[in-house]
Order: C-alpha cells, then structure tokens, then sequence
C-alpha cells in the first residue's frame, strides 16, 4: 500500500485551481504521474482510493465528481 498525503497549503486556496493557485492542475498532471513512475503502482481504478480530513475530504468529494474516470493511469 502507497499512501501520498499531499498538503495544499493552510489558507484558503486549498485543493481548487484560482489564479496564481493551479492546485488540482498539479495534483492530476504532476503528482499522479510521478507517483505512478516512481513506486510500483497498479494504475486501475479499482486498486486506488482517495479520502481527505476536513477541507481534504472536501477536496476528495470534489475531485471523485469531477473525475469520474480517475485514478487511471494520467498521460
């Protein structure tokens, strides 16, 4: 098992792409992939979870509805 706990930071940008602030950009096209090519990863939906604590758990809810098809293996 792989645990990543990634932090978004503690004020109020949190997990969500603003200006000046690409978060959920980063966690989809750089942290997934680097994960994926750095540890032996099974890149199936079924074998992945996400779960956040307080505004983590938001972000998790959020990112599961707007991305339905992940974790998949990310290009």
């Amino acid at each position: 098992m792989i645990i990543v706990m990634p932090d978004a930071g503690t004020d109020w940008y949190g997990y969500f792409n603003m200006d000046r602030w690409a978060y959920e950009d980063y966690f989809f096209k750089e942290l997934i992939p680097h994960i994926e090519k750095t540890y032996r990863t099974i890149p199936k939906k079924k074998h992945r979870a996400i779960a956040g604590l307080s505004m983590g758990g938001g972000g998790s809810v959020v990112y599961a509805q707007k991305h339905p098809d992940t974790p998949r293996s990310m290009p």
